[in-house]
């Protein structure tokens, strides 16, 4: 009952109708990325006991339709795909970060082939490019630092490493005395029905 009870406070809090996730799925060739989209609706336990599909545990976890905002239905590229899925293949879209250096052996998620893909920093090259190395496909290509971002976990309502990690580590390797610029600063965020908002725009709410 209690898990029950934690699943619904988690699809009332981050998965409402319209918010924007990141979806992860087991289909080959999909597996290891997490691709953008939107939460359509949550799917009633009703309509999932009537679907006969035999699968009895699935029918009893909460599941939600969503709809990929880079995956495609047709191929011609303008149905957008949609898909019932569990909320252990869900998260809520990571709020945007300031842009930052990457380091050798640093642990990434590359923007590639129409999802974040997680892999690891092998060099650093000029321009603002690096080359990642994906464990999984034992590819190693280049990304531009706009293309890549930290990975980070998302568990029990929370991103591991938080998302001000980066920036305190920044602060102790530098180890000298700050000035602050206007890009160096990272706006107040709050998640509010289903999208991160400027704090300025949640007291409009």
């Amino acid at each position: 009952m209690a898990k029950d009870e934690d699943e619904t406070e988690m699809l009332n809090t981050y998965f409402t109708n319209g918010a924007e996730v990141e979806i992860s799925s087991d289909e080959e060739g999909f597996r290891g990325a997490w691709y953008e989209g939107t939460v359509i609706r949550p799917i009633p336990k009703k309509q999932r006991r009537n679907n006969n599909d035999g699968d009895e545990s699935s029918k009893n976890k909460l599941r939600v339709l969503v709809e990929y905002k880079t995956l495609m239905a047709d191929k011609k590229g303008k149905k957008p795909l949609k898909e019932t899925m569990s909320l252990v293949q869900l998260r809520p879209r990571p709020p945007p970060e300031r842009r930052r250096r990457f380091k050798v052996s640093e642990e990434v998620d590359a923007n590639y082939n129409d999802g974040w893909w997680e892999g690891v920093v092998m060099e650093v090259l000029d321009g603002g490019r690096y080359s990642v190395f994906f464990r999984g496909t034992r590819d190693q290509l280049e990304f531009d630092e706009s293309q890549i971002r930290i990975h980070r976990e998302w568990a029990n309502g929370e991103w591991t490493p938080p998302f001000d990690e980066g920036e305190e580590e920044d602060k102790e390797e530098n180890n000298e005395d700050l000035e602050f610029k206007h890009a160096d600063i990272r706006l107040h965020l709050d998640w509010i029905n289903g999208k991160w908002v400027r704090a300025s725009q949640a007291l409009k709410l």
